[in-house]
C-alpha cells in the first residue's frame, strides 16, 4: 500500500535529502512511520529486518503527554530498512485522540520530528465484559491464564495491567500477578491474561521470593475496573467481577486415554460427545480437536464446548456413516494449570521423560456393526 509513495521518495531524494512521515493504515489506530535517509546515515543499517536496538537510536515514536508536552518512552514495534528508507510499524494500536511523536536522528545529534494525531473514533455503546474463561467458580491453585471477552474492541496498553487485579477474600489486591505481556485477538475483542508463569513454577527465584499468586482453599475475585477503555478511548464504566475458589495445584497430564466418549447413532446428525474428568483450556479446544473421516479427511461440522469447559460435541453437516472415524487430539492442548498431553508445565527434568501418550481415539457410530471392520 505505501510501496509507491516511497519508491517516489527515494528517486526524489539526494545524498543531502531526508523525509520523515507517519502515514495512517487501514485499521484505526495503525500507523507506518517512514523515514527517507542519505546512504551515508544508512550505512550502518542492514537491509531487511531491524531489531528495536538497531532501529531506535535512528528513529523512534512516542507518546506526548497531553499536559507537559514531553515524550514517553519509545514504543516497541517492527523496524526495517528498505531501499534507502527505515520503516517502523508500532507493535500495537495507537491510542484515538492521543497525539504522537517520530523522531529522526540525524548528522551531529540534529533531530527532525514529526507529530500525528490518532483519529478520535465515533462513540458507540459502552464495551462490556461478554464472558470470561475458565468458567467454573473452582479452579486449581497453580491457574495459568484467564481469557476475557469483551463486547466490543478494546485499546491495547499496558494499563490494562493495572485496571485488572485479583483480590483476596479480604478485598486486598495480589500484588504483581500477571505476565505483563499484552495479548489480544486480531479483533482485540479478547484479552489472554496470563498469571505470573514464574510464580507458577516451583523452585523458581519469583515463586520462592515473593510466592505463588494463587493458594490452594482460599477464595479470590477477578476484578476488572470501571476505567478500562475501548479502542475509542470510551471507559467501560462499570466494574465486573469474578469470584472463584482455589483447590489444590493439579500437575497430571490431560490424557485423551482417561475421556469418555459417547459414539453417535449411525445415520443420524447427532453429536459426538466427549467428557473430560477436568476443565480444559476454553481457546485451544476450538483448534486442538477434530474428528477425521477413514480417509483421513476432516469431517464437515462444528463442535460446541460444554458447561465448565468439561466437555466437547461435535455435530456433523452431514449424517454418520456406517465407517469408522478417528478423534485426533493436539499433544499441545492444555488444562487449566497449562499441563498438555505431551508434558507438565511444571517439569522436573530430574525425572525420565513420560511415555508418549496415544493421541488418537478411533470410534464406530452406533448401531449396525460397519462390513469388513
Amino acid at each position: 500500500m505505501l510501496l509507491f509513495p516511497l519508491l517516489a521518495a527515494l528517486m526524489a531524494a539526494g545524498d543531502n535529502d531526508f523525509d520523515l512521515r507517519i502515514r495512517p493504515g487501514t485499521r484505526p489506530g495503525r500507523v507506518q512511520v517512514q523515514a527517507v535517509l542519505p546512504k551515508r546515515l544508512l550505512a550502518g543499517l542492514p537491509r531487511g529486518k531491524l531489531t528495536q536496538e538497531q532501529g531506535a537510536p535512528r528513529l523512534r515514536l512516542a507518546l506526548v503527554h497531553a499536559k507537559t508536552g514531553r515524550e514517553g518512552d519509545p514504543i516497541l514495534g517492527t523496524y526495517e530498512r528498505r531501499e534507502g528508507a527505515l520503516l517502523f510499524k508500532p507493535r500495537y494500536r495507537l491510542t484515538a485522540g492521543q497525539r504522537y511523536r517520530a523522531t529522526l536522528v540525524l548528522v551531529g545529534n540534529r533531530t527532525l520530528t514529526r507529530d500525528y494525531r490518532v483519529p478520535r473514533l465515533r462513540p458507540g455503546p459502552r464495551a462490556e465484559v461478554e464472558k470470561i474463561y475458565p468458567s467454573a467458580s473452582v479452579l486449581p491453585a497453580n491457574l495459568l491464564k484467564f481469557y476475557i471477552y469483551f463486547s466490543r474492541p478494546m485499546q491495547e496498553s499496558e494499563a490494562v495491567f493495572d485496571r485488572i487485579q485479583l483480590l483476596d477474600a479480604d478485598g486486598k489486591p495480589v500484588p504483581d500477578p500477571w505476565r505483563r505481556t499484552e495479548l489480544w485477538s486480531a479483533d482485540a475483542k479478547r484479552l489472554t491474561l496470563w498469571v505470573h508463569p514464574g510464580r507458577v513454577k516451583q523452585g523458581v527465584n519469583l515463586r520462592e521470593d515473593i510466592g505463588p499468586v494463587l493458594v490452594p482453599g482460599r477464595r479470590y475475585t477477578l476484578h476488572i475496573g470501571p476505567t478500562l477503555c475501548a479502542a475509542d478511548g470510551q471507559e467501560i464504566g462499570k466494574a465486573f467481577t469474578k469470584k472463584f475458589r482455589t483447590t489444590a495445584e493439579k500437575r497430571t497430564r490431560p490424557l485423551p486415554e482417561t475421556w469418555k466418549l459417547a459414539p453417535p447413532a449411525i445415520g443420524t446428525t447427532k453429536p459426538l460427545v466427549l467428557r473430560f474428568p477436568t476443565p480444559l483450556d476454553r481457546a485451544l479446544l476450538d483448534r486442538f480437536v477434530q474428528v477425521m473421516d477413514l480417509a483421513g479427511k476432516p469431517v464437515p461440522g462444528r463442535h460446541e464446548v460444554g458447561t465448565e469447559e468439561t466437555s466437547w460435541s461435535f455435530h456433523p453437516r452431514q449424517p454418520w456413516k456406517q465407517s469408522f472415524y478417528t478423534l485426533t487430539v493436539n499433544g499441545e492442548l492444555e488444562d487449566l494449570a497449562g499441563n498438555t498431553p505431551l508434558r507438565l508445565f511444571d517439569v522436573d527434568l530430574t525425572k525420565p521423560a513420560p511415555k508418549r501418550p496415544k493421541l488418537t481415539i478411533r470410534f464406530l457410530p452406533a448401531g449396525k456393526k460397519a462390513s469388513g471392520q
